[in-house]
């Protein structure tokens, strides 16, 4: 059975991944990049660098390359290097995305190339709302799809050079408004981030420290600007009140006309594409919105970076997927069928992705190949423990228990949460939270769930708030239901009723 969530399921691929180049390398003060885009051919960007190469290697960051033989180099063009004196610098090619000079120079070096906003007229793996997109009114360009970049920086300016009555859009520290020029806070940022240029539309929606900057393009984007904001606020009011207080930062949130829904997180960059007209809340934008918005929690959340491909379930399918829709039944954006139709379709997937010996830890160092044991196993991982703590603590607890607590402990930059942790957050400490909520058996459960290969006892757990688990088998293809048993008791009922109870706003 096919809903109206599972049509095309939005592709969020995060980037909290340090970027393996720049892992340990030593960082130089300042670096400068100019982006110069014409209205006569918008889909060349021109860029001028100044940078000290990594040793002798500069380089795009290939996070997400989309399948691309080339990588996001496929795009580029005439790539020249020259020193401090202007001589040239010559250069070799080496897969992925990697430019190896000659000579190795003692001064920040002068890079320049041409970039072809082609993107969106390859059959990418993932859609063209994580790489780059032309619009009527407005060019859209993910960092990792158009800058080359080096030894790691700090305090990078960019500065852009646009045709007249053009805007840019991002979420980077504004310098000068007039003059198109941004500060960088390291090349991390630059190449994890995306920016909006042209005569698109510009929106500020703020919750306390929280900024999100929103950048539209295309007549149903536009015209639903004021349901874009409403929504926007709606479910950070809901994550605030939940998880805690908004993450201290400025994002953008870019959305644009398209043909499918989708969606993609780059740093503090949120990439939406929106398909069809919006006349009014719609569970395919509502579960967006959610989903994009609950990964601002988990991107301020001090997770090593060693392990961080280890916990794609946790920042996928527990965090992001499985809260948003909590966050969707409980608003009313969505009927309480739908939530369950979606916990159902998604456990369908786990058990056709579920394999004796990989676990979802392991899994996520493959992503791609793993996908639905990934996204879907950690909806299900977020769905079964968060009933089993709330049956084992008479709905005193609860999944966002667990995750409010792994924030508010483990901060990443403080601000309101008061100032930055020094700890690093790995998986072994979400078990741990966990056996702290409702006893040892939660953690025990969750460590074998996703770092063991154990499968998930669904049924069992469904059972604790009145609900079992239907198969069916159609045309050789087994799926699952989600129902309501007859005469729950009241301890079930409670727990299903907490679950999915309304908030009041």
């Amino acid at each position: 059975m096919k809903h109206l969530l599972s049509q095309r399921r939005p592709v969020l691929v995060p980037v909290f991944l340090a970027i393996g180049m720049l892992a340990g390398a030593t960082q130089s003060q300042g670096a400068t990049y100019k982006i110069s885009i014409s209205a006569e051919r918008p889909r060349i960007a021109t860029v001028e660098a100044s940078l000290v190469p990594d040793n002798d290697i500069v380089f795009m960051n290939d996070e997400g390359d989309q399948g691309l033989t080339h990588g996001w180099s496929t795009f580029v063009h005439g790539l020249e290097v020259l020193d401090a004196s202007g001589e040239s610098i010559g250069t070799s090619y080496e897969p992925l995305s990697r430019w190896r000079l000659e000579r190795i120079p003692a001064e920040p070096v002068t890079v320049r190339y041409k970039v072809l906003l082609q993107h969106d007229r390859f059959p990418l793996n993932f859609g063209d709302n994580g790489a780059a997109y032309a619009r009527d009114e407005a060019v859209m360009w993910a960092g990792r799809a158009l800058f080359v970049a080096g030894q790691e920086a700090r305090d990078i300016e960019v500065v852009f050079e646009l045709p007249e009555g053009w805007a840019v859009t991002t979420p980077w520290a504004v310098t000068d408004d007039r003059a198109h020029r941004f500060l960088v806070s390291d090349t991390n940022e630059l190449l994890n981030s995306a920016f909006m240029a042209g005569t698109h539309v510009e929106q500020v929606v703020r919750k306390g420290d929280l900024e999100l900057r929103l950048a539209l393009a295309g007549s149903e984007v536009t015209a639903a600007k004021d349901l874009f904001a409403a929504e926007l606020a709606k479910y950070l009011d809901y994550y605030e009140s939940t998880l805690g207080p908004a993450p201290r930062q400025q994002m953008l949130v870019i959305a644009a006309d398209s043909s499918y829904w989708g969606g993609e997180v780059m740093g503090r960059a949120i990439s939406l594409s929106v398909a069809g007209e919006i006349s009014g809340p719609n569970p395919m934008l509502a579960h967006l919105f959610a989903h994009e918005i609950a990964h601002l929690w988990g991107l301020d959340m001090n997770f090593s970076e060693n392990t961080e491909e280890e916990l794609y379930w946790f920042y996928e399918g527990m965090l992001a997927e499985y809260l948003s829709y909590l966050a969707n039944v409980r608003l009313g954006d969505i009927p309480e069928e739908m939530f369950l139709a979606q916990v159902a379709d998604n456990y369908s997937k786990y058990k056709a992705a579920w394999q004796p010996g990989l676990s979802m830890s392991t899994a996520g160092h493959e992503k791609a190949e793993h996908y639905d044991l990934i996204y879907s196993g950690g909806m299900m991982t977020a769905a079964a423990l968060d009933l089993a703590v709330r049956a084992e603590t008479n709905n005193q607890q609860g999944l966002e228990d667990l995750i409010r607590t792994l924030y508010l402990n483990y901060p990443k930059t403080g601000g309101s949460r008061s100032k930055a942790s020094t700890e690093v957050l790995d998986s072994g400490d979400i078990s741990t939270i966990a056996s702290s909520l409702s006893g040892d058996e939660a953690g025990t459960a969750l460590s074998s769930w996703v770092d063991g290969s154990q499968e998930i006892p669904l049924s069992d757990l469904l059972a604790k708030a009145g609900l079992r688990l239907v198969e069916e088998t159609t045309d050789g293809e087994t799926v699952f239901e989600i129902r309501r048993i007859d005469g729950p008791s009241e301890q079930q009922s409670a727990v299903y009723q907490t679950l999915v109870a309304p908030v009041s706003r």
